[in-house]
């Protein structure tokens, strides 16, 4: 089981251009990162994940990649998750 604390009320989102990743959010003391989703649910709701574990290097791949979902794709496998919304 992993246990994160993150500050839910300092975190930032930065917009990212693609066409499925609305933003993201990193946290760089616990190393977490939250990928929101583009567009809602039937009842509205966004998709949001946590990524645990994400270095540093990585998130700042990820934010220069040309493409944000192919890279989410192809590096975040290795990185547990868990859908917050």
């Amino acid at each position: 089981m992993i246990k994160i604390e993150i500050d839910w009320d300092a975190i930032e989102y930065k917009s990212v251009e693609s066409s499925i990743i609305e933003s993201c959010a990193y946290d760089k003391n616990t190393c977490s990162m939250i990928i929101k989703f583009k567009g809602a649910d039937v009842l509205g709701n966004v998709s949001k994940y946590l990524y645990c574990g994400v270095p540093p290097s990585v998130h700042e791949k990820f934010i220069r990649s040309e493409s944000k979902g192919s890279h989410l794709n192809a590096q975040f496998k290795a990185y547990p998750y868990i859908k917050l919304s």
